[in-house]
């Protein structure tokens, strides 16, 4: 099990930004952590233009408005313990977020942010803070999107067969661990188009795709049987397709509340072909978002 002495929640005080920090409370208690940081980064470029705002302004005016943000992220803070018994410490600093927030990551063992900012002008020229972030951490990363009223259950899975996956259902199981887990392959008949210029009869078609699948189950068969969880505890689903799409197609037929994907899959090429699957998920998911570190 995920040893979780530490959280750190990045906050620009919009409303998923909110349901971070309330999420990081349940979570608290679920894993025993007992030290949290709250964080808001406050941005170099933003100080430049409040600056030449506030070009006239008095010290103690510019004095204010670090002291509104430090009152936000104490009120937050607050919020949180009263609802969960979990003290998040305040932390305001200046710079550059992506740069300080990696750092702070580095010191905590679970990273966790709203799933969009307040500046969704911005995120849709240069990509979320998720999606920037993602790239520059060692840390499981949970993106969220929904309210924290009620623990994650059931929770899906992406299931590719590799280490990562691996430590992202262990993060799952950890994370929540009362919910179902349903876990879900995707495979592509990769051969099929090729197949199909060379005049390869529909029936022989039919039968590699379903050789495909007859691999793919058996392999999901001893993933789990080696993942050591209660038999009745977990479903299984092997899915054609894209595996984006069928991961949030299978979260939203069983009404999951949290998806758990590694970073990296097994095939970097179809990453480079097809876009990142993690990268699909940020945009795509409906439901909050797991995503444990490659080592």
């Amino acid at each position: 099990m995920p040893t979780v002495r530490s959280i750190l929640v990045a906050t620009d005080f919009s409303d998923e930004a909110e349901h971070a920090s309330g999420r990081a409370g349940r979570i608290a208690e679920v894993l025993g952590c007992k030290r949290g940081t709250l964080a808001h980064v406050q941005e170099t470029a933003s100080l430049a233009a409040i600056k030449q705002l506030l070009a006239g302004a008095t010290a103690e005016t510019r004095t204010e408005d670090a002291r509104g943000l430090q009152a936000r992220l104490e009120a937050t803070a607050e919020t949180v313990a009263r609802e969960s018994g979990f003290r998040l410490t305040p932390h305001l600093s200046s710079g550059r977020a992506l740069v300080e927030l990696a750092r702070l990551a580095a010191e905590h063992d679970l990273v966790m942010l709203g799933a969009r900012g307040s500046h969704q002008v911005r995120e849709r020229l240069v990509g979320t803070l998720p999606q920037r972030l993602l790239g520059r951490i060692e840390r499981p990363l949970l993106v969220v999107r929904q309210q924290p009223a009620t623990g994650y259950d059931p929770v899906v899975v992406g299931v590719d067969f590799s280490e990562d996956c691996k430590r992202a259902l262990e993060w799952a199981a950890a994370i929540a661990p009362e919910a179902s887990i349903h876990l879900v392959h995707v495979f592509r008949h990769s051969q099929e188009l090729a197949m199909h210029y060379a005049n390869v009869t529909p029936g022989l078609i039919a039968e590699y795709r379903q050789r495909a699948r007859e691999r793919s189950e058996a392999e999901l068969v001893r993933f789990v049987g080696a993942a050591g969880l209660p038999s009745d505890r977990v479903t299984s689903w092997v899915e054609e397709g894209d595996p984006a799409s069928a991961i949030c197609k299978r979260a939203i037929d069983v009404g999951a509340g949290l998806i758990a994907v590694g970073k990296r899959g097994t095939s970097e090429m179809e990453d480079l072909v097809f876009g990142s699957v993690v990268q699909r998920l940020l945009a795509e998911a409906d439901c909050d978002l797991l995503i444990t570190p490659h080592r």
